[in-house]
């Protein structure tokens, strides 16, 4: 008991306590810092400084060693920056799915129609087919065999280079047109068809964006498929063709040729179907290249006779329009500057064949209906010839 009492012992505690204490306060200092220590850093490591928010500009912020971090764009900058490519990265090989869906892809492109502006060049002059009696004999066969595609195969050259002639041509038309109808205007898929693909509703805005993809109207996209916009569900497949749609328009035949993919002449033209024309009287209906004005498909539009001034509501029975319009704006040939004319219906069918209208093209009220769906807006051309 005296040794614990004496003034020594006491002193050598206080100093082994200050020891353990100073100890511990070391190492929980130590812990501190590496929990608050930023993270990714490493010692004697520098920081990209972070640019201060709304100063309207990115820094690149450094990641892993060889990669950078894709900065974000300011908002209402009006523009996105580039995707950063990470150093020595990688290209993932694509899978077999991924392959085959690429073919399938490339498959169905279909040549892209010319550029805006570009002056149209019609189909230079070819010799008439010399077989031409055993190439419609060939291709009735293959009609009736359901080779709607070999129809094509053997028609659409000599149709779209005017090589069938008197007889020979209009047989050739009315055969490819009922090749058409089960290729282009039923909904069964054809797969070796590269002017249609299936497309997939994903949800309600689907069939107007599909239409928009495939420069084609809606309305064309449901009259293929037998249905309406308000009876389409999400998962369904819709048959869709690649547009736009074209018209050429005879003024000595009163005919009206529909093209898919371009105008004859051109790369992928297709020819579709004939319709019967009622044109301008005393010839007023201008030749020349003409296309459909953006906005100006109108059903069911009101009008006001330009000569007597007799207005019509739309659905008024006695509105000379149909109940159908589509306005042209000339852009060559006679028809350049011309904005007055169209494309419409009319409610004197014994009319088409003849010239009686103001200068505009009439069609029956059921053909009008399906060129009416066939056009698009500021895509569809048409081109009236003697």
């Amino acid at each position: 008991m005296p040794f614990i009492s004496s003034r020594r012992f006491w002193t050598k505690v206080s100093r082994a306590s200050a020891v353990v204490l100073l100890a511990v306060l070391l190492a929980g200092a130590f812990v501190y810092l590496q929990k608050t220590k930023p993270a990714g850093a490493t010692d004697g490591a520098n920081v990209a400084p972070v640019s201060p928010g709304g100063s309207g500009s990115a820094s690149i912020v450094t990641g892993q060693t060889g990669q950078l971090v894709q900065p974000t764009a300011p908002k209402d900058s009006g523009s996105a920056l580039p995707p950063l490519k990470p150093v020595n990265a990688k290209v993932p090989a694509k899978t077999d799915a991924a392959k085959a869906d690429a073919g399938k892809a490339a498959a169905a492109k279909v040549t892209p129609p010319p550029q805006p502006g570009k002056a149209y060049v019609p189909p230079a002059p070819s010799a008439p087919i010399a077989n031409a009696d055993k190439v419609i004999l060939d291709a009735k066969a293959r009609l009736d065999a359901g080779d709607f595609v070999g129809v094509r195969a053997l028609l659409n050259d000599g149709i779209c280079n005017e090589q069938f002639k008197g007889v020979a041509a209009d047989q050739a038309r009315a055969l490819q047109a009922n090749a058409n109808n089960q290729l282009l205007f039923t909904p069964t898929p054809v797969a070796n068809d590269p002017y249609t693909q299936m497309a997939k509703i994903e949800n309600s805005g689907s069939l107007r964006a599909i239409a928009r993809q495939h420069a084609v109207s809606w309305e064309l996209i449901c009259r293929i498929n037998n249905t309406t916009d308000r009876r389409i569900r999400v998962g369904q497949q819709l048959k869709t063709p690649f547009g736009p749609f074209h018209a050429v328009v005879w003024k000595q035949a009163y005919r009206m040729d529909l093209f898919l993919g371009g105008l004859p002449g051109e790369p992928g033209a297709l020819y579709v179907t004939s319709l019967p024309v009622g044109l301008g009287k005393d010839d007023s209906t201008p030749t020349g290249l003409w296309t459909v004005v953006p906005g100006g498909k109108m059903k069911n539009p009101a009008w006001t006779n330009p000569r007597s001034g007799e207005h019509y509501e739309g659905y008024d029975p006695k509105n000379p329009l149909g109940g159908y319009w589509i306005a042209l704006k000339g852009e060559e040939g006679n028809a350049v500057g011309k904005t007055s004319y169209g494309i419409h219906g009319t409610i004197e069918p014994d009319s088409i064949g003849k010239q009686a209208s103001m200068g505009c093209v009439r069609l029956k009220v059921e053909d009008v209906q399906l060129v009416y769906d066939m056009m698009s807006d500021g895509k569809s051309r048409v081109l009236v010839r003697e």
